[in-house]
C-alpha cells in the first residue's frame, strides 16, 4: 500500500479546496493511505473530510512552511506528495532540497492560469523566476486544462512531457440530490431564467454580463447572479445605472445553488479566464445548457458547440447578448447534456486518473536538468 501526502494551505471554501477533499475521499483505501498536511487546520471543507485521514496542522505561515514541509516529509515518509494552488507547489518544490530521510515522488497540481495570475495579481509569491527554478524539481505538474497545460509550458518552462492533463472531477451524484426540489421561488413564472454564479470579482467578468443585459431587447429574460464579493455593491449600482435592475437580481451566498442551476434556462459564464470552471461542469452535470465566453482555461473541453451550449468569443458583449437572447428557444437535449458531464467528469471517472498517477511513480528528478 503506498503512502500519499497532500498538501494544501486551508481547507477554507474554493475550487482548489473541494477538489482536494474529493479526490482524498475517493481513493482507493486498498491502494493507499491517505495524509493530509495544512498549514493552518481550518475550513469549511474541514468537516467534510474522511475521518480515515491522518491530518498534520504545521501551524505555519507560507514562509513558516519552507522550514516545516521537508521535516513532515522526512517524518510521515510517503510514497507521493502532492500539493496544490501554485505557491504551495513553489514550496513544495523547494522542499525536496532539504529533505533528507525520505525520497517520496513529488507532484504539483496547478490551480489557475499562470500568465494571468502573474499580470493581474502583483506579489513577491507570484514572481515567474521562483517556480521556473522551483518546478523543476517536482516530477509531473498536473493541470485542469489543456489550456493551462499549455501556459505552465510557456510561462514556467516545464517541458510538456513533465505535464499531466486531467480534468477537475465533480460530485455529480451530491449535485443530483441537492438539485431536487421545486423551482425556487424567486424566478419569475413565464420568463426566461437565466443564472451565472461565482465571486464577484473582476475575474468574473460579472461588469461585461450586465453590459450585455443592458442589450438584451426581450424584456422577459431575468438574469440571476449567486454569490459574494468586493463588486457587489458597484454591479448592483451599474445594474440601476443601465436600467435593468428589474431584471437582475442578486442573491447573494446561497448554501445551495443547484436547483437555480437544474430549472435555468441556460447557465453563463462571462469570465476574463478560468482555470477550469467547475461551475460549466456542475451545470452540465444537472443538463443546463451553457453560454460561455471563450477565455482561456478549458472552455472549449467542455463546451461542444450546438450540443451542450455555445461559446462566444473573448469579450464581446455583442455577440454575448445574441447567445443570451436565444436562450428561450434553446432545443438542446437536456437529459444526454448531463448524461454525458456525468460520466466524463464523476468522481469515478476522474479519481482513477489520480490513482494510476500514483501508482507509476514516474521519479524524474535525477534525469532533471537541475
Amino acid at each position: 500500500m503506498k503512502k500519499v501526502l497532500f498538501c494544501i494551505p486551508t481547507l477554507e471554501g474554493g475550487g482548489a479546496e473541494r477538489v482536494f477533499v474529493h479526490i482524498m475521499n475517493n481513493i482507493d483505501r486498498r491502494r493507499f493511505s491517505i495524509h493530509l498536511a495544512l498549514l493552518r487546520k481550518k475550513g469549511v471543507f474541514l468537516r467534510d473530510l474522511s475521518e480515515d485521514i491522518e491530518l498534520y496542522d504545521m501551524r505555519t505561515s507560507l514562509a513558516g512552511a519552507f522550514f516545516r514541509l521537508p521535516g513532515l516529509i522526512d517524518t510521515v515518509r510517503p510514497d507521493v506528495v502532492i500539493g496544490t494552488i501554485c505557491y504551495m507547489n513553489m514550496v513544495l518544490g523547494f522542499s525536496r532540497l532539504m529533505v533528507r530521510k525520505a525520497d517520496p515522488v513529488y507532484y504539483g497540481r496547478e490551480s489557475g492560469i499562470p500568465s494571468m495570475r502573474i499580470s493581474t495579481a502583483k506579489s513577491f509569491w507570484n514572481a515567474p523566476w521562483m517556480y521556473r527554478l522551483s518546478y523543476r524539481y517536482l516530477d509531473r505538474i498536473i493541470c485542469q486544462s489543456n489550456d493551462m497545460r499549455g501556459d505552465v509550458h510557456r510561462t514556467y518552462h516545464v517541458p510538456l512531457e513533465r505535464i499531466v492533463t486531467i480534468n477537475n472531477p465533480a460530485d455529480t451524484g451530491r449535485i443530483i440530490d441537492q438539485a431536487a426540489g421545486d423551482c425556487p421561488e424567486s424566478f419569475s413564472i413565464g420568463k426566461v431564467n437565466i443564472v451565472a454564479m461565482g465571486r464577484l470579482h473582476p475575474q468574473k467578468g460579472f461588469d461585461m454580463l450586465l453590459d450585455a443585459m443592458a442589450k438584451v431587447r426581450d424584456p422577459e429574460i431575468y438574469l440571476h447572479i449567486l454569490g459574494e464579493g468586493g463588486l457587489k455593491g458597484s454591479l448592483e449600482a451599474r445594474s440601476r445605472e443601465l436600467r435593468i435592475d428589474d431584471r437582475i437580481i442578486f442573491h447573494g451566498f446561497v448554501s445551495n445553488p443547484y436547483p437555480f442551476v437544474r430549472h435555468a434556462a441556460a447557465f453563463v459564464l462571462s469570465s476574463r479566464y478560468e482555470g477550469f470552471p467547475n461551475v460549466l461542469v456542475e451545470a452540465l452535470s444537472l443538463g443546463c445548457p451553457v453560454i460561455a465566453f471563450a477565455c482561456p482555461g478549458g472552455i472549449d473541453e467542455l463546451i461542444e458547440e450546438g450540443e451542450n451550449g455555445h461559446i462566444v468569443p473573448s469579450g464581446d458583449i455583442e455577440a454575448l447578448t445574441v447567445s443570451i437572447e436565444k436562450a428561450g428557444d434553446f432545443m438542446f437535449d437536456r437529459g444526454s447534456i448531463a448524461k454525458k458531464a456525468q460520466q466524463r467528469f464523476g468522481i469515478e471517472s476522474i479519481v482513477p486518473l489520480y490513482e494510476d498517477l500514483f501508482e507509476q511513480i514516474p521519479h524524474l528528478a535525477g534525469k532533471m536538468d537541475r
